[in-house]
């Protein structure tokens, strides 16, 4: 072999790790702790971070229970040894989500620190290099995971694929816990706060009178931060594991075939190598960044999938000649290269011009109108996305057969440091230009945090949508494996006449229905919670309305909180249970139509609903950044538009980002049933 990913794996990512904490350092000692802004900043400050850090233990209480009760029930099933797996991976999703709110709720002082003292430049770089440093810690533990996994494991133990598959199902449990536990506190306490404080009361999104505004921050992080990192982790790490089963079950024969000659081991420590390029090429561009203090969100993500391609060429190069040299793997690697960036792209313009200026547009009719410009916006941007993951589905697979598919998904996660960073650096910036807010900074320190938020709102959304979309080619490798397993077994499915795959086709359907219907009325009743308490708080509190009184901002937390925490179970359980008895009850023929109906269903509704509530917040952005002429704040236009982004939070932060690691769990738990059904 002409590489050992057993150790090379581990090594670039104790690197990236390093360069992790480094970044990490740097952000603590500038400026330094003690004098990182004004007092009454870092009281602010220190209320978000007491709140999230208090959230995040109480959901880890509920989420270990979790892991104890699945990881027995795993090790009696399938043995200690993918009950083991199972459990780092939900460790590793734990250890990921704490890291992420550690640097988030301590850069959000120093960005807004920064543009007080030192400017847009100085603020844009505190933010992004405190995402970066979340990006780099995620990328690098998974690559620090499972390279340790292959060494200890793959050699001497006859279940392999099945244990690579337990660290990825430990993983997207955490990470389904903590998207929909986080984004149900997150959306509760923003539409909270924006329904009783900015339509009803007439005040700043973010003034220090209201009481939901600590809560609304506090959501920013542990559901822009903790969750969505839980989120990307497992889609980079579930990625690779895909591609590694797949690797494993295909035949020598088809791999000589179809790639002439190459060693079998090689194709199956490949993914693993690819994450480490993508590791390396974004490690890179944050440095040439830094060196040249070069921020532009668009410029760095061109460099990285340059600097990937390069790389991805190169090493595909020196890698196969020895096995029979071949281009048809970095031809399906580039294609989900490049796929993910258009998709990235195409999404990015629907949050930056036309489309989200005419949902602005048409406000000035009434929220009604606001509603339906949107819906149709959000529907119609879904479309391209959809063209390009069958494009790159069906140009893949000619290129490299079904290996290819599950090569271009990993294409499209390898830099996944940097959309980690591009998603994170959302929450910071909203959380720098809120403490600006609260603490009554001056108006040009307000205006460059809120430029700063304004860009954070499309860069998440555009993460949020992309991760969508890389779930969606995941999955679909999962159903290959899935496939391939069967047929290991023999049992061959795929028979659309099947009346079992057709009804189960519509049960994965309705699988996804139910559950987004499920966590939109968890938030709807989370939400009315909020803006009781806060309408109570306005009538009762004296004075508070006026400035002179003082909100109880802890009771809006702990709403949000305990809302969060009894609503986040069903769903999970539903996503658990729902493969399992489909497969036990009706068969592999009705649990592979399950996987299509799903998957196809999810990803739909789950890119409509991600860029739907990202073009309602950008066409309330650019009402108040006064770009529509003759329209200002708490005009009917701006209360039309505040409706409609308050109707999309939910969409964007809670329930679309959720189906991308529903689908990818069911898949799963899918492959893992194989020998059950």
């Amino acid at each position: 072999m002409v590489f050992d990913v057993r150790i090379l794996a581990p090594v670039a990512g104790a690197i990236g790790f390093l360069s992790s904490i480094l970044l990490f350092v740097l952000l603590t000692r500038t400026p330094r702790t003690d004098n990182a802004g004004s007092e009454k900043m870092r009281s602010i400050a220190q209320e978000i971070r007491s709140g999230a850090m208090t959230f995040l233990k109480a959901q880890l209480a509920r989420v270990g229970i979790f892991i104890l009760i699945v990881g027995a029930i795993v090790g009696f099933v399938f043995g200690p040894w993918l009950a083991l797996t199972f459990v780092l991976g939900a460790v590793a999703s734990i250890l990921i989500g704490w890291f992420g709110l550690m640097v988030s709720t301590r850069a959000n002082v120093r960005t807004a620190e920064a543009a007080r003292t030192s400017g847009r430049r100085a603020a844009l770089r505190v933010s992004l290099n405190s995402a970066a440093s979340i990006g780099l810690f995620i990328s690098s533990i998974g690559l620090i995971f499972l390279g340790a996994i292959f060494y200890f494991f793959e050699a001497a133990h006859d279940h392999f694929t099945m244990m690579v598959a337990g660290f990825s199902l430990g993983a997207s449990s955490v990470a389904l816990f903590s998207r929909l536990g986080g984004g149900i506190f997150a959306t509760a306490a923003d539409m909270g706060s924006d329904m009783a404080g900015k339509v009803e009361s007439g005040i700043a999104e973010d003034d220090a009178r209201n009481p939901g505004v600590i809560a609304d921050q506090v959501g920013d992080n542990v559901s822009g931060i903790a969750g969505m990192s839980a989120d990307i982790f497992e889609s980079f790490v579930g990625a690779m594991v895909a591609a590694v089963i797949l690797a494993s079950y295909l035949s020598a024969k088809v791999i000589q075939t179809q790639f002439g000659g190459v060693d079998e081991n090689l194709m199956v420590g490949l993914p693993l190598f690819l994450g480490t390029i993508g590791l390396a090429a974004s490690l890179f561009a944050i440095l040439v960044a830094n060196f040249l203090g070069r921020y532009s969100s668009a410029r760095v993500v061109l460099v990285i999938e340059i600097l990937a391609l390069i790389g991805f060429l190169g090493t595909t190069a020196a890698l196969l000649i020895s096995g029979g040299y071949t281009l048809n793997i970095f031809y399906a690697v580039a294609i989900g290269t490049v796929g993910g960036f258009l998709i990235g792209k195409t999404i990015y313009i629907y949050m930056t011009t036309r489309p989200s200026r005419q949902v602005a547009e048409a406000g000035k009719s009434g929220p009604v109108t606001n509603f339906m410009s949107g819906l149709a916006a959000g529907f119609e941007s879904a479309t391209l996305p959809l063209l390009i993951l069958a494009i790159a589905i069906i140009a893949s697979y000619l290129c490299a057969g079904l290996f290819g598919i599950s090569l271009t998904s990993i294409g499209m996660l390898a830099t996944v440091a940097t959309t980690i960073a591009l998603d994170a650096y959302g929450p910071i910036a909203d959380n720098a230009s809120g403490i600006a807010e609260m603490a009554s900074l001056d108006s040009e320190v307000r205006k460059i945090t809120g430029e700063l938020d304004d860009l954070g709102n499309r860069t998440a959304t555009v993460g949020k949508g992309f991760s969508v979309a890389a779930a969606a080619m995941t999955s679909v490798t999962f159903f290959i494996a899935f496939q391939e397993a069967l047929r290991s077994k023999g049992s061959v499915t795929g028979n659309l006449s099947d009346p079992k795959c057709l009804a189960g086709i519509f049960i994965g359907a309705l699988i996804v229905l139910f559950i987004s219907s499920a966590i939109m009325k968890s938030v709807a009743r989370a939400a009315v919670k909020v803006v009781a308490e806060i309408r109570r708080q306005f009538r009762e509190i004296p004075g508070l309305l006026n400035g002179t009184g003082t909100p109880d901002n802890n009771r809006c937390t702990e709403i949000s909180a305990e809302a969060a925490l009894k609503e986040m179970n069903i769903p999970v359980i539903v996503a658990v249970a729902a493969p399992i008895v489909v497969g036990k009850l009706l068969g592999p023929e009705a649990l592979g139509g399950f996987l299509v109906g799903s998957i196809v269903t999810g990803v739909a509704i789950g890119l409509f609903m991600t860029n739907s509530g990202g073009i309602w917040a950008a066409a309330r952005k650019r009402i108040e950044s006064g770009e529509m002429a003759g329209e200002r704040r708490g005009s009917k236009t701006h209360q039309a538009a505040m409706l409609g982004d308050s109707v999309g939070d939910p969409l964007k932060d809670t329930a679309g980002p959720a189906l991308n690691i529903l689908i990818k769990l069911m898949a799963i738990i899918s492959f893992l049933i194989v020998p059950l059904i």
